[in-house]
């Protein structure tokens, strides 16, 4: 199977103490079963349709999107039903299987180096809470991370633990479910 990794700079493997973790999570997924297509770039918010119809221009079975972290800082500085309209029509034009990841919890106290606003977990958690919904909606599925991975020291990426355990959520999910 052939799949899609769609996302920012955790999809791309960025490490915080700068370079990049050359085993991130679409890398980690690959195996005599999966192929991977790492499409992750810094900085990707979810106003990127035009990239996402390039990407998914690609020979695929199963598309995994993660985005939004982006969304909630200064970058993006969108409001969580902007980032869901967004997220909707990435959705809406993908014709192969969907997983969506909703991105880490942000926690303000933890963030280092990144503007973010002082409510960031509380909207991060707005986020997840919505795009629960709208995977429901679309009857896609989904996996939350919450606190469940290892974050670098800048509170915002996650290092080589937290991308080999994004890794085996994914690997536990194909198993299950695909």
């Amino acid at each position: 199977m052939k799949i899609l990794c769609f996302g920012d700079s955790n999809t791309y493997g960025y490490h915080a103490g700068g370079g990049r973790i050359e085993d991130n999570y679409p890398r980690l997924l690959e195996s005599e079963k999966y192929q991977t297509i790492n499409e992750g770039v810094c900085g990707r918010t979810t106003n990127c349709l035009g990239s996402f119809i390039k990407a998914i221009q690609q020979p695929h079975e199963l598309t995994i999107i993660m985005l939004g972290t982006n969304d909630l800082s200064s970058i993006g500085g969108y409001a969580v039903d902007r980032i869901i309209m967004q997220l909707e029509e990435l959705i809406v034009i993908e014709k192969e299987k969907i997983l969506l990841l909703i991105p880490p919890y942000i926690h303000y106290e933890c963030v280092v180096g990144w503007d973010y606003p002082i409510d960031v977990f509380d909207k991060s958690k707005k986020l997840e809470d919505a795009m629960i919904r709208l995977a429901i909606k679309h009857h896609i599925d989904y996996l939350s991370m919450k606190d469940d991975l290892d974050m670098d020291k800048d509170g915002i990426h996650l290092t080589s633990r937290g991308h080999q355990q994004l890794a085996q959520k994914i690997n536990d999910y194909l198993h299950h479910y695909a």
